[in-house]
C-alpha cells in the first residue's frame, strides 16, 4: 500500500495547533490523488466558509474528503458541520470524520460509486449529548454504464484476458485487480469511539481511518434525515463485489449508537443490499478483548425507520408493510 498523506489538496495540518483560520476554498477538484483528495477541516454549525460548496473528488484511491474538527475555531469543538461536497469514484469514503465534538452534521453531500460511502465517526468524546446528524444527502450505489471492469463478474473470473499492455506483467495485473476488485456502500453507520484519530495518518498501522480505536461509548445517536439511496438494485457490484446501502462498521466489535432514518428514500434499493448487519465472529475471542466470548456489538444493534419512503424496480420485502 502506498501511504501519501498529503493527498491532492491538504490545508492545515490536522486538528490542534496546525489548523488553520481565514481560509476559503470552494469550486475545486481533485482527481488520481491517493489516501484523500481533500484534507481539510469544517465549520462551526450554521457558519459557511472553510472548505465550503462546490468541491468535488473523483477517481481517488483512498478517501474523496478527510473531514475535521478545526482547532482555532472553538465553537467547532462542540458542534462541527461539513457541507456541499461531492465525489465519485473512491476506493475508501466519500466523506470521512473521526472528530472529537459533541454534534456532527453532515448536510447537502453527494457521494456516488464509493467503497465505504458516507462515514461519519465521533472520535475521542463520550456522554448522552453526542449526535451525529446526516442531512439532506444523496447516496448512489454504482454509476450506470460506468464500470470498474471489462466484463460483468469479472472479479469472481480466475482467467482474466490480460491481452494489451499488462500481458505478462504480474504486478501490474493484481494492482489493476486491487482497484477494480472492492465492495461499494452508500454508507457506513457512524460509531462514538472513547478514542478520535488525526486526519493525517503517520504510519499505515494508522488505516483505514475508519477502523476504531479503543473502545465505543455508551451512549449518544444518530440520524439519517431526508437522505436518498439510490442504485443499490442488487447486492453485487457489476463486477461482482458486495454492494450495500446500509451497513455495520465490520470491525464495531462492541457499542454501537442507535440509529434512526427519518423520511428518507431507498430508490432502486434490493432487499439483499439494504441494510448489512452480521454476527460476531469467532476471532474476536481475545483475553484483550471479551475474553471467552466474542464481543457482541452487532448482535444489539437497533436501526428504526420513519417516513420512509420506497421506490423504483427493486424494494426490500418490508416495503409493503405499513408499520416500516
Amino acid at each position: 500500500m502506498l501511504l501519501d498523506v498529503r493527498g491532492a489538496y491538504i490545508l492545515g495540518g490536522g486538528e490542534g495547533e496546525k489548523a488553520i483560520s481565514n481560509v476559503v476554498a470552494t469550486n475545486n477538484v481533485a482527481a488520481g490523488s491517493v489516501y484523500a483528495g481533500f484534507i481539510a477541516p469544517g465549520v462551526a454549525c450554521g457558519e459557511t466558509g472553510t472548505m465550503q460548496e462546490g468541491n468535488l473528488a473523483h477517481s481517488i484511491d483512498g478517501e474523496g474528503w478527510v473531514t475535521y474538527a478545526n482547532g482555532m475555531d472553538k465553537d467547532a469543538q462542540s458542534c462541527f458541520e461539513s457541507s456541499g461536497f461531492t465525489s465519485y469514484k473512491t476506493t475508501g469514503a466519500g466523506v470521512l470524520s473521526v472528530i472529537k465534538t459533541d454534534k456532527i452534521i453532515m448536510k447537502d453531500i453527494v457521494v456516488l460509486d464509493a467503497g465505504k460511502g458516507l462515514l461519519a465517526n465521533h472520535g475521542g468524546m463520550s456522554g448522552a449529548s453526542l449526535h451525529t446528524l446526516l442531512e439532506n444527502c444523496k447516496l448512489y450505489g454504482e454509476i450506470a454504464e460506468s464500470h470498474d471492469c471489462p466484463t460483468e463478474n469479472w472479479c469472481d473470473d480466475i482467467s482474466w484476458d490480460w491481452s494489451g499492455e499488462m500481458d505478462g506483467d504480474a504486478a501490474k495485473q493484481q494492482k489493476f485487480a486491487e482497484r477494480a476488485c472492492f465492495d461499494k456502500v452508500g454508507t457506513i453507520a457512524p460509531l462514538h469511539l472513547e478514542m478520535g484519530k488525526s486526519p493525517i495518518a503517520t504510519t499505515k498501522i494508522m488505516v483505514p481511518l475508519e477502523n476504531p480505536d479503543g473502545d465505543g461509548t455508551f451512549a449518544g445517536h444518530v440520524t439519517y434525515k431526508n437522505v436518498e439511496f439510490h442504485n443499490f438494485g442488487s447486492k453485487y457490484t457489476y463486477c461482482g463485489n458486495a454492494l450495500q446501502a446500509v451497513k455495520l462498521n465490520k470491525d464495531a466489535a462492541d457499542i454501537i449508537p442507535l440509529v434512526t432514518f427519518e423520511d428518507c428514500l431507498f430508490d432502486d434499493v434490493d432487499d439483499e443490499a439494504f441494510v448489512w448487519m452480521f454476527t460476531p465472529p469467532d476471532s474476536w475471542i481475545t483475553v484483550r478483548a471479551c475474553g471467552s466470548f466474542p464481543c457482541t456489538g452487532p448482535l444489539n444493534t437497533a436501526f428504526s425507520f420513519e417516513n420512509t419512503v420506497f421506490t423504483g424496480e427493486h424494494r426490500p420485502w418490508k416495503a409493503n408493510n405499513e408499520d416500516f
